[in-house]
């Protein structure tokens, strides 16, 4: 039956014929094609294959179904100013053989695109800079049938069901002799579980989160791979780093996979040189946007302890991938001992160990730092539970400290949004654990303990949270105001497997995480028998704490609500935030459950916990069955993604497999415990449903089934992530005081400070708005809310801000031809693995000048800029009183910005000997009379201690967005600027408060007699 249900859902997903094109794409992304079979053009109808740029011809197949069609719509692309060249389109069958073909000028623009070129066997497009949905029409001559063989599909179909009956009666066979090996082992290992209940928990997370990840241990695969979507880096497409050739892509679904490669792990790469090179803190990021804080982004996970192999690693991928697993690892052992802590029960403590490796979070947060703040996070559970439950002083005074680790950790995990959620959620559930389960007497002897830890972390913690309030409070952020998104409550059941989500969205794309369907079986036991679990304390608190997280998330608590709430308001995706903390009290919840099932599973009361099991189910299916194909309006408080959705063949076989597997669970462990000459075939199939509960949540391999790889997660190939390239070896060679772009995704955001080369843009959540307003102006091309593009085609207009930004190489994709194309005013400089051009007008990084101009609007500043004839300036905004005071001796005289001409020899001197660490520029000017010095780096106020030969200076904001000082006079000077936040000295003042605090705490906490025992509720 298993191998029948398998032949179906693969033949359902693979389609009788195909669009075949070749494809040269500018820009990595994904392209489309509709069909109409019927129903018009519209978004459900359409195939979406992940594509790739670097402008390298690629052959592109778009499978579809048979039918009668009434036309076609291709969209190639989705990116702004980007360029399409396509050729050679037509409709294949299953045997390779075409059924029709398009000539290139069949192609036409309809939306957002520009037609650059068109013959009959090629054509060309382009799309403008911020366009969201270029569309192409496709001239088909008039309706047309596709009609498939049907002893095709039938010799097909015999195939899959031979080779899913060899696969599945092998590995019946498999499970059935290790249930028999179970079976007779079962009761020395629960013995020795019982003996050592926290080791065993650990061995089976251990397990749990090898097998979950099994390609990465075994298959030399990783969780930061670039060949996510071909996630460009120093090529703008797979293989997207030098030194390897593999250009198989994974479809991520809608994961954020990008945070990662182009955000933290550069991160790593910029404090490895930091600590082991310069001899400094992390606290400066010199590589991005012509500098920006690095501690301050509140993201950088410099204090994490596993961050700590990283960073030993020198940012190398097999560190991360080592990072990844013990986070898991650490996940399934916190939550498992969560489990045991509160439940106190050893068998759900074991399965839920297990289980947590295989969650709906994983493929959503396939390669994101939210990954490390889900899994620490329960560990501040576990911390919340010792010391509810700890009987001596000693105890608490440790657990207590072990709170102040955990939020420490949980603090650094790398997020601002998921880990200060977090942190406010499981706290506030811990402390509410303490206050019903702690017991009166308990309750006073501790709380001077949690006192201790509720002022040692904050004070410990004080470089963090107060370098991060602080430059918050100085930056640009996309979160400034942001709507909060809710999930929709009819979607209750994704919240226990992401396919409930993924089957509302067109492109089966996944929107928010999910936990899996064993958990909801643990819950739906807790909630037969929620009268009962009630009366316990610790249950109880878990049970309101996950009411809250569930208001949130799920939409109880209206939006307009949430807009009144301080931090709250500005954390956007609520819908995900109160997920991960709904997962962690579910799955703790579930242990509950799990418990009470064991316990009355055979007796006559377990039928009537199966029944409501059975109804609770029934109904949230109904619930997801019932809403959420309505087609609403907006605005709305809830609205699915996606509606009218047609089900899938596999997805549907899937879910019905979840149902099916979760009510014969529970049924067939009641027939091992009553029947036990049954047993071991009753094993066996608890086994198959526990698999069928866990499998897709977990990576694997590549099945080369479509409809199977589409839904599971498939890690691509481990790099070497700094590979040589000798484009890199040049840039350090000859542009030691200068940045670099790539054009259009070469040398992306990113990679330039993964390499150790500084740009003009970076990936960074808290961005300087001055900077940011300067780049607007100058009409350099922004993406998102953050991502600068250079584009080739705007040359002529950005240059001149490119000049001032200090941009003196630009690099290029090479193209076919023998030698790099020209791209006027640039110089052709050398044909590497990029193309490199110089620009010789590029001002200098520092230069003095005698006079400084003035300005009211930042438009003004730019106009002067591309008015000044590749002559370096300095101006100041009308406004900012500290810089006009600083600089009024110069520009009494100054208008408007000095003009240069052959006759007029130039007031500027560039600068000489720079020296450059990770958190100091130092350079020296020879001025020929009193003026201003100018640094192109990035300006924020009073985070910088500057001294001129030696002796402290004030420094002021000029050119917009950089820094200036004043030379009083003639000479030649000496100029530092070191980056030090304002307020970090205070701070670490602080955390030698807190660390002094700790000292104390602990010789009196630890050193408490062990024996003195103190009121417990469980003693």
């Amino acid at each position: 039956m298993l191998a029948a249900i398998f032949a179906l859902a693969v033949g359902a997903g693979r389609q009788p014929f195909a669009f075949e094109v070749t494809l040269r794409l500018s820009g990595s992304g994904v392209a489309m094609i509709y069909y109409d079979i019927g129903r018009g053009i519209n978004p459900l109808d359409f195939v979406r294959v992940p594509t790739l740029g670097g402008n390298l011809a690629r052959r592109y197949r778009f499978p579809l179904p048979a039918g009668d069609y009434q036309g076609v719509r291709f969209d190639p692309t989705k990116l702004g100013g980007a360029r399409v060249t396509l050729s050679d389109a037509r409709i294949v069958d299953r045997a390779g053989q075409a059924v029709r073909e398009f000539p290139a000028t069949a192609f036409k623009p309809a939306q957002e695109f520009t037609l650059e070129a068109s013959n009959e066997s090629e054509a060309t497009f382009t799309t403008p800079p911020g366009s969201t949905d270029p569309i192409l029409a496709v001239e088909t001559g008039g309706p047309f049938t596709l009609h498939a063989s049907p002893g095709l599909a039938v010799r097909e179909k015999v195939k899959d069901f031979l080779f899913a009956w060899v696969l599945f009666l092998s590995f019946g066979t498999f499970i059935l002799l290790a249930a028999r090996v179970l079976q007779a082992g079962w009761k020395p290992a629960a013995a020795w579980a019982e003996r050592r209940p926290r080791l065993a928990v650990l061995t089976v997370a251990v397990a749990s989160a090898v097998l979950s990840c099994y390609p990465v241990v075994f298959f030399g695969k990783s969780f930061v791979s670039p060949n996510i979507l071909g996630s460009a880096m120093l090529y703008p497409a797979p293989p997207c780093l030098p030194g390897y050739d593999n250009t198989e892509v994974e479809d991520p679904k809608g994961s954020d996979y990008a945070a990662m490669l182009w955000q933290n792990l550069p991160y790593s790469f910029v404090q490895s040189r930091a600590l082991w090179h310069d001899g400094e803190l992390p606290l400066w990021n010199r590589y991005d946007s012509a500098g920006i804080t690095l501690l301050g982004q509140g993201l950088s996970m410099f204090g994490d302890p596993l961050h700590t192999l990283v960073l030993a690693a020198g940012g190398a991928a097999w560190a991360w991938d080592v990072k990844f697993l013990l986070a898991k690892t650490l996940f399934c052992w916190g939550l498992g001992l969560a489990v045991l802590l509160a439940a106190r029960h050893l068998p759900s403590a074991l399965l839920l160990a297990f289980s947590a490796a295989f969650l709906g979070f994983f493929s959503y947060r396939l390669e994101h730092p939210a990954y490390f703040s889900m899994c620490y996070a329960p560990w501040l559970l576990v911390a919340w539970l010792e010391i509810t439950r700890a009987r001596t002083r000693r105890a608490t005074a440790a657990w207590a400290g072990g709170l102040v680790l955990a939020s420490w950790a949980e603090l650094n995990s790398g997020t601002a949004k998921e880990a200060y959620m977090l942190l406010a959620s499981l706290h506030g559930c811990g402390l509410l654990i303490f206050l019903l389960a702690g017991g009166k007497g308990g309750r006073l002897w501790k709380f001077p303990h949690l006192l201790c830890a509720g002022a040692v972390f904050p004070l410990l913690s004080a470089p963090v949270w107060l370098t991060f309030l602080d430059a918050l409070g100085q930056s640009f952020t996309a979160y400034n105001e942001t709507p909060a998104w809710q999930i929709q409550p009819g979607l209750l059941l994704g919240l226990f497997d992401d396919i409930f989500y993924r089957t509302l969205n067109p492109g089966g794309d996944v929107f928010d995480p999910s936990a899996n369907f064993f958990i909801l079986l643990g819950c739906l036991l807790a909630v037969a028998r929620f009268k009962t679990l009630l009366r316990e304390p610790v249950c109880a608190a878990l049970g309101l704490g996950g009411m809250a997280a569930f208001a949130l998330a799920f939409g109880v608590v209206p939006p307009g609500w949430i807009d009144h709430v301080p931090v709250l308001r500005n954390v956007g995706h609520v819908d995900n935030t109160f997920s991960c903390a709904l997962i962690i009290l579910s799955i703790v919840l579930a242990g509950f459950g799990l418990r009470s099932g064991w316990a009355r599973l055979d007796r006559r009361a377990g039928r009537t916990d199966l029944l409501v099991v059975a109804l609770a189910l029934a109904g949230l299916g109904s619930l997801y069955l019932g809403l959420t194909h309505a087609r609403q309006r907006p605005p709305d408080t809830f609205a699915p993604l996606g509606a009218d959705v047609p089900r899938a063949l596999f997805p549907t076989l899937y879910s019905a497999s979840l149902f099916v597997a979760l009510l014969a669970l529970p049924w067939l462990g009641r027939l091992w415990r009553r029947r036990p000459a049954l047993a071991p075939w009753a094993a066996t199939l608890m086994w198959l449903c526990f698999f069928a509960l866990h499998w897709r949540l977990g990576m694997h391999l590549k099945t080369g089934v479509g409809p199977i790889d589409d839904a599971v997660v498939n890690p691509q190939v481990r790099v070497n992530l700094a590979a040589r390239s000798d484009t890199v070896d040049f840039l350090k060679t000859h542009a030691y005081a200068w940045r670099a772009v790539g054009f259009d995704g070469t040398f992306n955001t990113g990679y330039n400070a993964l390499s150790g080369v500084e740009s003009i843009y970076g990936t960074d959540a808290l961005i300087n708005p001055y900077y940011r307003e300067l780049l607007s102006a100058g009409e350099v091309t922004l993406v998102w809310t953050w991502l600068w593009v250079v584009e080739k085609d705007k040359l002529p207009v950005t240059l001149p801000l490119l000049d001032l930004l200090n941009v003196r190489y630009f690099l290029d994709a090479p193209q076919p031809a023998a030698a790099a194309p020209p791209v006027p005013p640039l110089d052709s400089v050398t044909r590497l693995d990029l193309n490199v051009y110089e620009n010789h007008a590029a001002w200098p990084r520092a230069f003095f000048v005698e006079r400084v101009a003035t300005y009211d609007a930042v438009e003004e500043f730019v106009a002067a800029v591309r008015a000044s004839a590749g002559q370096p300036l300095a101006a100041v905004q009308n406004g900012d009183a500290a810089a006009l005071a600083q600089a009024a001796d110069f520009t009494a005289a100054a208008a408007a910005p000095p003009a240069t001409t052959a006759d007029s020899p130039s007031n500027v001197a560039s600068a000489r000997d720079y020296r450059l660490t990770n958190n100091t520029t130092t350079f020296t000017i020879d001025a020929p009379g009193a003026g201003v010095a100018v640094l192109t780096e990035a300006y924020t106020a009073g985070d910088f201690r500057v001294r001129v030969n030696g002796e402290p200076a004030d420094y002021f904001r000029v050119n917009h967005a950089f820094r200036g000082v004043r030379l009083p006079r003639a000479g030649t000077y000496t100029i530092s600027f070191s980056y030090w936040p304002r307020h970090f000295t205070l701070s670490l003042w602080m955390c030698a408060a807190g660390g002094a605090l700790l000292a104390g705490w602990a010789c009196v906490g630890l050193r408490s007699p062990a024996a003195s025992a103190i009121a417990s509720p469980h003693g």
